[in-house]
C-alpha cells in the first residue's frame, strides 16, 4: 500500500489518500489515524473507516489548526504528520506507519580521545535539515522475518542495513517475533557524512516503539540506538544538540537563528572507518565546541559562523581534495562559512538569506551535480516521560 498526504489548498484542512497497491486480493476495511505533532499541538483522530478492495483507494481529510498547515509545495517545515492505518480483511491484518528521517549536519565535530575499546569520544554540535528519507514500517500480525526494500540501488537490504539492525535489535530485546516490511524512500545521499543510514535506523526505532506500544522513553531509545551506530542516538531526537560521550549524551540546544544551508555532495563516497583510522591524536587541532554552544544559546548568527569547525576535514581533504575545493567555492560564491559534515565528503555552506543561498547553489551547479538548499529543522517526536535525562 502507498500513502500520500498533502495540503488541499483549503484553510485548516490536510488531505490524505491510501492506495491499494498489493498484488493479492484485499477485501476489508481500513481504520486510519492521523497524528499531527508540533511544539504546541498533539492530536490523534480516527479519520475514515471504509471498504477497501483491490485497485481502490481510501481518501479523506483532517481539520488542523491553521498554524501547522503545510506551506505551498508540500513544505511541512518542522511539523511532522504521522500516518497510522490498520487493515483487516481477507488479505490479512497489518499496521503501518510512515516516519520522516531527516539528514544531520555537524556544525562542530571534535574527537578528544580514543576509549580503551577503540571507540571515539565525541564532542559535537549537530543539527537536522529538511532533506529527509521516508521510512514506512509495516507489521504483519504474524510470525516471520524482517524484509527491507528501498528505491536506492546503493543500499543493502539485509543485516548490513542499519534499519534492519534497528528492527532486529528492538524485536530481540522485547521478544517480538512479528514479520515486518520496511521500505526506505531515499533522498539523503549515501556515504555522504549526513547520517542517512543512522536516521533511517532511528526512524525504525521510533516507528516500532509506536506500533508495538512499547512506550519507551527517549533515553532508552538512544541507548538502544548506540548499539547500532554512534549517530543513531542523536537521530532519534533530530533536534539541534550538543553531543558527547560515544554519542549517547545529548544536550538539546535552542533553535538556530534564521539561516539557509547549501549542501553539496561530490561524486565520491567516503568510508567512515577508513577516516577514523587515520586520526593522529597527537596532531589533531581540537575544535572550540563550547564557543559554538554559547553562540547558539545566544542566537548569535555571526558567532555561530565563526565557530563552525570539523577536525576531520584535513584528513578527508588529503585523500579527496575536492572537499577543500568545494569549501573555497562556497565562500567565493557568498556563503558566510563552509565546512565538511561528518567524515565527508559532503560540504555545507551557511547563508543568512535564501537568495544568497540560491546564488551559491547556482554557482556550484556547474561542477557538482548534487546540490540542495535547505533549512535547519527540529523533528518533534512523542515519547513516554523519561525516567532519566539523556
Amino acid at each position: 500500500m502507498r500513502v500520500e498526504i498533502a495540503s488541499e489548498g483549503v484553510v485548516n484542512w490536510v488531505g490524505f489518500r491510501i492506495y491499494n497497491t498489493g498484488r493479492s486480493e484485499r477485501h476489508g476495511c481500513v481504520w486510519l489515524s492521523v497524528e499531527v505533532r508540533d511544539s504546541e499541538f498533539w492530536r490523534l483522530e480516527p479519520v475514515r473507516t471504509g471498504e477497501f478492495q483491490k485497485q481502490t483507494t481510501v481518501s479523506g481529510r483532517i481539520r488542523c489548526p491553521r498554524w501547522i498547515l503545510p506551506r505551498a509545495g508540500g513544505d511541512y517545515g518542522g511539523t511532522v504528520i504521522y500516518l497510522r492505518y490498520i487493515f483487516r480483511g481477507s488479505g490479512g491484518d497489518f499496521t503501518e506507519t510512515l516516519e520522516k528521517a531527516p539528514a544531520k549536519l555537524n556544525l562542530s565535530l571534535d574527537t578528544p580521545f580514543h576509549h580503551h575499546d577503540g571507540s571515539e569520544e565525541w564532542d559535537m554540535v549537530l543539527t537536522s535539515v529538511d532533506l529527509a528519507d521516508y521510512v514506512a514500517v509495516k507489521t504483519l500480525g504474524r510470525n516471520g522475518r524482517i524484509k527491507v526494500t528501498t528505491d536506492s540501488g546503493f543500499l543493502p537490504n539485509d543485516h548490513r542495513n542499519l534499519a534492519y539492525q534497528a528492527a532486529h535489535l528492538l524485536a530481540t530485546t522485547y521478544g517480538r517475533k512479528e514479520a515486518m516490511n520496511i521500505h526506505i524512500e531515499k533522498h539523503i545521499p549515501v556515504a555522504a557524512g549526513m547520517g542517512g543510514g543512522s536516521s533511517d535506523a532511528a526512524a525504525v526505532l521510533r516507528a516500532l516503539n509506536r506500533l508495538w506500544e512499547l512506550n519507551l522513553d527517549q533515553a532508552t531509545l538512544c541507548q538502544l540506538g548506540l548499539q547500532i551506530d554512534a549517530d543513531v542516538p542523536y537521530c532519534v531526537c533530530s533536534q539541534t544538540a550538543h553531543v558527547t560521550g560515544r554519542g549517547e549524551i545529548i544536550t538539546q540546544l535552542p533553535k538556530l537563528p534564521p539561516m539557509w544551508v547549501v549542501i553539496a555532495k561530490p561524486k565520491i563516497s567516503v568510508s567512515t572507518p577508513s577516516i577514523l583510522r587515520r586520526i593522529n591524536y597527537d596532531e589533531v587541532r581540537h575544535a572550540d565546541t563550547q564557543s559554538l554552544v554559547a553562540a547558539i544559546q545566544r542566537g548569535d548568527y555571526d558567532e555561530i559562523c565563526d565557530s563552525v569547525e570539523n577536525v576531520l576535514t584535513p584528513i578527508t581533504s588529503r585523500l579527496y581534495p575536492t572537499v577543500n575545493h568545494l569549501k573555497e567555492q562556497m565562500v567565493r560564491f557568498g556563503a558566510d562559512v563552509a565546512e565538511m559534515s561528518g567524515t565527508g565528503p559532503t560540504v555545507f555552506g551557511i547563508c543568512r538569506k535564501q537568495s544568497r543561498a540560491q546564488h551559491v547553489a547556482n554557482g556550484l551547479s556547474g561542477f557538482c551535480r548534487e546540490v540542495h538548499v535547505v533549512r535547519p529543522v527540529s523533528l518533534h517526536t512523542d515519547f513516554a516521560q523519561p525516567s532519566a535525562s539523556v
